[in-house]
């Protein structure tokens, strides 16, 4: 079965998503605490827009976390 290679920037950002769930084995991708990462969590790549909670700790290993930054900030205005 074909997966996801590639989530441009703000692709998910316009849905009203509390939680996104990667299939175990995926290839390029991870979720923890319905959060989406790269696989090796080196990028986060969608922090949904609905999810509960207004804190967050990113894991060490991310790198790039530019997309949080920002969805973060349109929750709290």
């Amino acid at each position: 079965m074909p997966s996801v290679e590639i989530i441009g920037e703000y692709a998910l950002a316009a849905y009203n998503i509390a939680e996104i769930t990667v299939a175990a084995g995926n290839a390029h991708f991870e979720g923890e605490e319905g959060i989406l990462y790269s696989k090796g969590k080196t990028e986060l790549v969608c922090y949904p827009t609905a999810k509960e909670g207004t804190a967050y700790l990113l894991p060490s290993a991310v790198e790039k976390n530019i997309e949080l930054c920002l969805l973060l900030q349109r929750k709290t205005d």
